[in-house]
């Protein structure tokens, strides 16, 4: 079914992607489907935790008992903590220009599907995403951010201050570097 206008969060679902496919626990919401000309367009959405203003956005398993946790900007580093049989954190930093906060730890269980933390006392519970190294392997891929504040309109009807929160812009920016370019992926992180 091709995409064929409206916000890009309201692609429909028609293939299940990933985990879903394989009947695993979901860390992220994964959404896929194809438009004219072929060109898939995947939309992975963060099932995320809050504690007042602090969210865990992500949890990231590598596989061998580690894993990163990513904090937004409202997280201090002092108030992260280990929860009793869960994830241990080992280093926490800030991540440049105020953005969070990146969590190393290890996991009791380098098998699990879930992470277990504490933030300011009270446990969060995180969904564990495994690394996804082959999802752009052989591609020539684009990467830019948008500023949800800035690419989101308060109403369908009004225009947004940035361009990129029109999806033909978004369709026509893709052309243009695949066409010009030989962009054959992009990663639009939100």
């Amino acid at each position: 079914m091709p995409y064929s206008g409206g916000r890009i969060d309201n692609i429909p679902p028609d293939v299940k992607v990933g985990a879903a496919a394989a009947g695993k626990r979901l860390a992220m919401i994964e959404r896929s489907t194809r438009m004219a000309g072929g060109i898939e367009v995947m939309h992975l959405a963060l099932a995320p935790a809050c504690q007042s203003t602090a969210i865990a956005l992500a949890a990231l398993s590598d596989g061998a008992g580690g894993a990163k946790v990513y904090f937004n900007g409202a997280a201090l580093a002092d108030k992260v903590g280990p929860a009793d049989g869960g994830f241990v954190p080992s280093r926490v930093f800030p991540l440049r220009g105020n953005a969070g906060l990146s969590v190393d730890g290890t996991l009791p269980d380098r098998m699990a599907d879930t992470l277990t933390l504490t933030y300011d006392g009270v446990a969060l519970n995180l969904p564990l995403s495994a690394p996804r190294t082959a999802l752009f392997s052989g591609q020539d891929c684009l990467l830019t951010t948008l500023n949800q504040a800035l690419s989101v309109s308060v109403d369908e009807r009004d225009a947004a201050l940035n361009p990129m929160a029109d999806p033909v812009y978004i369709r026509d920016w893709l052309a243009h570097h695949a066409r010009h370019q030989g962009a054959t992926a992009a990663l639009l992180l939100n």
